[in-house]
Order: C-alpha cells, then sequence, then structure tokens
C-alpha cells in the first residue's frame, strides 16, 4: 500500500510539472519570449497547481494514516504474544508514538475537510493475520522484521511528502516534524532484527 502511494505522489509529482510547463508555453504570443511575472501577481500554473493539490495530499494522508494503524495493530499484537523484554518495550513504543502521531494527523486532515481511513489497508492485514499464526521466537522474529520493512517503506514516503511543494502545507508540515521519530522507529527496528536474527522467520 505505501509503495503504491510512494508511486502514485510521485506520478502526480511529475503531471504537475509537465501541466506547469505546457500552460506557459501556451500563454507565450508567438515570437516571444516568456516573461518575469509581474510583482505583485502569481504565475496561474504555479498558483492553480499549489491551491488544487488535494488529490496529491489526499493519497498521503490515506497511505500514512493506515501505516500507523498497522503499527499500532501490530504493536499490541506484540504485547500480547511476545515473551522478549525488548520486543514488548518497542511495541509499546510504537503504540505511544504512532497514536500520537495519528491523533495530529487526524486533526490537520479534519481542518482541511479530508477524509481519513480506520484500520489498516488489506495487504497490510494479511501482514496481521501471517504474525497472529506465529508465536514465541518464531513471532519476535517475524514481527521484528516487519516493522523493519514497513518503517523503512514510510521514512520513504515521510521524506517524498516533506520535500514535495505542491501537498497542502499543513499536512507537510505534519511529515516533516513526523519524520524523525520514523527515522529512529527504523534504527530501532533494525537492531531488533538483528538481536532476533538467530530465531527463524517461519
Amino acid at each position: 500500500m505505501i509503495i503504491r502511494a510512494i508511486r502514485s505522489m510521485t506520478s502526480i509529482a511529475a503531471a504537475v510539472a509537465m501541466v506547469a510547463s505546457g500552460v506557459a508555453i501556451s500563454q507565450t504570443p508567438a515570437g516571444s519570449t516568456p516573461s518575469a511575472a509581474t510583482p505583485g501577481t502569481a504565475p496561474n500554473a504555479v498558483s492553480d497547481v499549489r491551491q488544487d493539490n488535494g488529490r496529491t495530499t489526499k493519497e498521503f494522508v490515506r497511505a500514512a494514516t493506515q501505516a500507523g494503524s498497522e503499527e499500532i495493530a501490530a504493536a499490541q499484537l506484540a504485547n500480547s504474544k511476545s515473551q522478549s523484554a525488548d520486543v514488548k518495550a518497542f511495541a509499546q513504543k510504537m503504540i505511544a508514538d504512532h497514536g500520537k502521531a495519528d491523533a495530529q494527523l487526524r486533526q490537520v486532515a479534519s481542518k482541511k475537510g479530508f477524509a481519513v481511513p480506520v484500520g489498516p489497508a488489506s495487504e497490510d492485514s494479511r501482514m496481521l493475520i501471517q504474525l497472529k499464526e506465529k508465536s514465541g521466537a518464531t513471532f519476535d522474529a517475524a514481527y521484528a522484521r516487519a516493522m523493519a520493512e514497513d518503517h523503512q517503506k514510510g521514512v520513504t514516503l515521510f521524506q517524498q511528502a516533506a520535500q514535495n511543494p505542491n501537498l497542502d502545507r499543513d499536512v507537510q508540515k505534519y511529515a516533516q516534524s513526523t519524520l524523525p521519530t520514523l527515522q529512529d522507529h527504523l534504527t530501532m527496528a533494525n537492531k531488533l532484527v538483528a538481536a532476533h536474527a538467530s530465531q527463524p522467520v517461519g
């Protein structure tokens, strides 16, 4: 789900650039060269694109919310199934941090009128089902690896959002402020993978 969202947002950004270029060219009289914008006026193409950024923003809001829901659901599962102190500690931090981030994003999205999905995406749910089938050390290894993979995707998603000029400004600020937390999570998850590397994933 996150990968599809990343590809979609990248495609949208490319399309925006092509549209802006086409508009600028079509508005230039034959035989003349484009001139700089008059002070106090906004270039039409760029202005329109930045105001009509709903699709790009909605893609990110949906992907970020569903990813956060997956992290919380998986962490709750780890709290109940794992017997390892480090796995439980990581899971508790995921619940606290992603719960806070989810509340912040929902607040911003509500102000902007963006619908926020409830629960993980279908493919994320399949991962949760697979985790439910595991137990003991096998569960710990599988959970650690899943969290490392998911947080790598999450960091990529938030990095692109943080640098995307066509994203809603408040949503972009949310991505920028949340990114360091996800990067910390990724570091922690990779350490968890190393700690349980000797265990079979199953």
